[in-house]
């Protein structure tokens, strides 16, 4: 994700008609694009760049070490794979296919696909800053005061002492734009020296989870595509 809040892409491709298409379509949906010719450039992006998106034009023996690379990425959310062929490949990387040859009307359904996925692992994994003073209990009653200091789909982030790994607290949290406090079961899955430490939410009651993914979906912004999707 780029500081615009566009998804970020990595465009492995030689053939200038290929690339041309896959370009254009990925614009249309407000992606920004880095192009390398070779797979062995795109290691260096992939290992450098935050990516959401890798497209890779799979001609020749070049692209064959990027997608052991990719499928090895322990990254989250991982980046999204496109891979464009003239016959589908089984190469071991969770992966989207795209058959040659590309055309207008192709190229922007497969990024209409991949848009899809990368836009629900950022709500996944995205976090929402926030600095919310609130008491959570644990499983024995002792409470804490604690600040939460981010919150997404599946964990949230705490400034607080004497948290162990492993505890399981139990809070209500009202940041602003919530209608209604929501009730939040989170595991210490982290923490640090000094004073903080990150939670995975564990429970959450089914009214409080649709009313928090519907805030959720107007706090993460992404950059809007050129098109309807």
């Amino acid at each position: 994700m780029t500081p615009e809040m566009q998804f970020q892409c990595l465009l492995v491709c030689s053939d200038a008609g290929v690339y041309t298409t896959m370009h254009r379509a990925l614009q249309s949906f407000s992606i920004a694009v880095d192009h390398c010719l070779s797979g062995t450039k795109g290691l260096k992006v992939l290992e450098e760049e935050n990516l959401d998106l890798v497209v890779i034009d799979c001609q020749g023996e070049t692209y064959s070490e990027l997608l052991q690379k990719l499928s090895a990425v322990s990254k989250k959310p991982k980046p999204a794979a496109l891979l464009i062929a003239d016959r589908e490949l089984h190469c071991g990387v969770s992966h989207m296919f795209l058959s040659k040859p590309v055309t207008d009307w192709s190229a922007t359904e497969a990024v209409k696909s991949a848009y899809s996925r990368m836009l629900l692992n950022h709500r996944l994994h995205a976090r929402h800053a926030l600095y919310e003073r609130v008491q959570a209990k644990d499983h024995n009653g002792r409470t804490y005061n604690v600040i939460v200091t981010d919150l997404g789909e599946e964990g949230f982030g705490l400034r607080a002492t004497d948290l162990l790994v492993g505890t399981t607290l139990s809070l209500q949290v009202h940041p602003q734009g919530l209608p209604v406090p929501v009730h939040i079961e989170g595991r210490v899955i982290w923490t640090r020296e000094y004073g903080m430490a990150g939670c995975e939410i564990v429970a959450m009651p089914p009214v409080d989870r649709d009313v928090f993914r519907e805030w959720l979906k107007d706090h993460i912004r992404v950059r809007k595509p050129l098109i309807p999707v």
